[in-house]
């Protein structure tokens, strides 16, 4: 018989992983119901044109859904090292 192992962490990363992606396909097909709720957002309005807050509503849902993908499989530090390691030498004091 196999015997699979785990730890608190990966269950905890599974759980919230799950809720937030839980909460971007809420986003997703709430979008109408949210922009109702919450009003037009006048900046987004003015700077992207008129009806763009659905857009940015379900923008936000997407992003929302692969972070919860993403960190519910652990590929966070496998995917923004490339992007932080740069900045990160950039920044730092020679």
């Amino acid at each position: 018989m196999i015997k699979i192992s785990y730890d608190k962490s990966m269950v905890h990363r599974f759980i919230v992983g799950l809720i937030v992606v839980a909460l971007g396909v809420i986003g997703l097909k709430f979008s109408y119901q949210i922009m109702n709720f919450t009003g037009a957002i006048d900046w987004i309005e003015n700077k992207l044109g008129g009806g763009s807050t659905y857009t940015v509503i379900k923008i936000i849902s997407m992003v929302m859904i692969i972070g919860g993908i993403i960190y519910m499989s652990g590929l966070g530090s496998l995917i923004l090292r490339p992007i932080v390691t740069p900045i990160n030498h950039l920044l730092s004091p020679q």
